[in-house]
């Protein structure tokens, strides 16, 4: 009942939200191509390439927040937009959410979009030699797992799901307020994040389940995991999650760029980069572009 709650809510709130703010008036310059089907069961993706540009792109594949319970692909659409006329061609991913599908649902859903991106690379004159994973919120934590599963061997086999890259076709992943350790984050005081975790992997303690670190990208980081770009709020209440990422790749040496707002930021809040006329906002916007240009095949 509790994930029913959930998600009634955060949909209203999410379809208010794309209506009036997050999708309003959206820069010109980009062809989309809505709802093309990359599996059965409504599993659909939205295409997004620069107006003219007949080149070979890099890729980034864009997957949306919500908690693993609600969100939609039409939430994200400013991000895919403004980066794609960075000159990249953006892939905006609808994937499974609980707690009718648990985890590794959407890993197999991203999987599936790979194999798509595979089939029709050609046609859509995509550089599969420099996709980036990118999201906010949950999406943030399934494109750290993402990129995880791509460089990490031995956790793809563990999870058994068809991924078809390697991880040196990974540029770089982009992580917006994440969530990263799926034991710590139940104690993050974040709202209703019991609730979600549990529509994601089908326990609200994952400390407890045999889970709890299958579920966690934070325990499959190997010295291949692709550059990071990592950004979050202090007022949000999962700017702990981050900052335990950063900690791990500072451990291990990894290469990351960081974008960490103080607490007298008061627009920083979680999934702040919806509302884009935000100071915090735009110069987010410009440190991933900056990013993703310098980690791209085009950057090189």
């Amino acid at each position: 009942m509790g994930a029913l709650i959930i998600k009634i809510f955060m949909s209203i709130m999410e379809f208010l939200g794309r209506i009036f703010i997050f999708n309003r008036n959206l820069p010109q310059g980009y062809d989309k191509t809505p709802d093309v089907p990359y599996a059965d069961k409504g599993r659909r993706l939205d295409i997004f390439r620069p107006t003219g540009n007949k080149e070979k792109l890099p890729v980034l594949i864009y997957i949306h927040g919500g908690g693993w319970t609600t969100g939609s692909k039409l939430t994200g659409t400013r991000q895919c937009v403004t980066l794609c006329l960075e000159g990249y061609l953006v892939i905006n991913v609808k994937y499974r959410l609980g707690p009718k599908y648990v985890h590794p649902a959407p890993l197999v859903d991203i999987g599936l979009v790979l194999k798509w991106l595979n089939e029709h690379k050609e046609g859509l004159k995509a550089d599969t030699d420099s996709i980036f994973f990118g999201g906010s919120s949950a999406g943030g934590h399934l494109s750290c797992m993402a990129s995880c599963i791509a460089t990490n061997p031995s956790f793809k086999e563990q999870l058994g799901i068809e991924f078809p890259i390697e991880g040196s076709q990974v540029s770089g992943t982009i992580l917006i307020c994440g969530g990263y350790n799926m034991e710590t984050i139940v104690d993050s005081g974040f709202r209703m994040i019991k609730t979600m975790v549990k529509s994601y992997c089908g326990t609200r303690k994952p400390a407890e389940s045999p889970l709890r670190e299958e579920i966690s990208p934070i325990h499959h980081i190997t010295e291949d995991f692709p550059p990071a770009f990592i950004t979050v709020g202090e007022r949000d209440k999962l700017f702990g999650q981050s900052v335990e990422l950063i900690e791990l790749l500072d451990k291990k040496g990894l290469e990351y760029d960081k974008m960490l707002f103080s607490r007298e930021v008061r627009a920083a809040k979680h999934a702040f980069l919806h509302r884009y006329y935000r100071d915090c906002s735009k110069k987010t916007y410009k440190a991933i572009i900056e990013f993703m240009n310098k980690h791209s095949k085009a950057g090189e």
